[in-house]
């Protein structure tokens, strides 16, 4: 569910999204491309393969680190005594990818019992991953299948923040945040201070808000009534056209805005 998540928030925010998934009850997302998988081979082929004109990689899923060294087709005969598995290594997606990295931003999720914090800034360093969502599978209402989490942010360089237990949805909307170098603030007259790949998530969004400009200057020349109803603009949310929005409606104060 914590994948599904974030590729609808994307999907939501304007981006091009491609899903990968395991064996799951949750139906695709519509305006998501989604690609089925059945074993961490298949997942890593899918995602390399994706990530190469991606500009955020997000790594939720719990992959195993190892799998059967040898695989079977046939129902194996029981046999008297130990039985011993031979195991072999998956696969680390995530390392494959910051070795890999170029511009993109690279974000992994990591599962600790203890000492968690250290341990994932750890992993973030190894990795070369920009950030890592720290689980506890251990804590009440957050575990696979439900519809919160409660995870730490952290960093590369040790810095960390806790986030409360929210819906995923919610993790979702801070982890892109997190990606986009998204800040808002009243004191710097509520403008957007992006890193690059924000700056072009926000040219769409400006794109999108001379086109409302536009309209409700047409609508002001109409003498019509001070309601503007805009339909087909990017469904982005509000934190993109709520600050440009915000120093325009100043101007109009008469004018309520509604988007579709």
């Amino acid at each position: 569910k914590m994948g599904f998540a974030v590729a609808e928030e994307a999907r939501d925010r304007g981006a091009d999204v491609t899903l990968v998934t395991g064996p799951v009850s949750l139906a695709d997302p519509a305006g998501v491309k989604v690609v089925r998988i059945d074993s961490a081979l298949q997942l890593r082929d899918a995602v390399v393969g994706a990530a190469e004109a991606a500009d955020i990689v997000v790594m939720t899923a719990a992959v195993a680190d190892y799998r059967a060294a040898e695989q079977s087709t046939e129902k194996q005969a029981k046999v008297a005594g130990n039985v011993t598995i031979h195991l072999t290594p998956n696969p680390d997606i995530l390392a494959e990818l910051g070795r890999n990295k170029g511009k993109r931003v690279l974000v992994g999720f990591a599962m600790e019992t203890h000492a968690g914090v250290e341990r994932a800034a750890g992993k973030a360093q190894r990795k070369n991953a920009d950030f890592i969502l720290l689980n506890y599978p251990t804590r009440e209402g957050t575990a696979f299948g439900g519809d919160d989490n409660q995870v730490t942010l952290v960093r590369a360089d040790g810095s960390y923040e806790d986030w409360p237990r929210t819906t995923k949805r919610e993790v979702a909307r801070k982890l892109l945040d997190e990606a986009l170098g998204m800040s808002l603030t009243v004191k710097d007259g509520q403008r957007l201070r992006l890193n690059a790949i924000g700056q072009r998530f926000h040219a769409r969004c400006s794109t999108a808000f001379e086109e409302l400009r536009a309209a409700a200057a047409e609508v002001e020349r109409s003498k019509n009534p001070n309601n503007l109803y805009v339909s087909g603009l990017p469904s982005l949310m509000n934190k993109w056209l709520g600050p440009l929005i915000y120093e325009w409606q100043h101007e109009h104060d008469d004018l309520d805005i509604y988007l579709d």
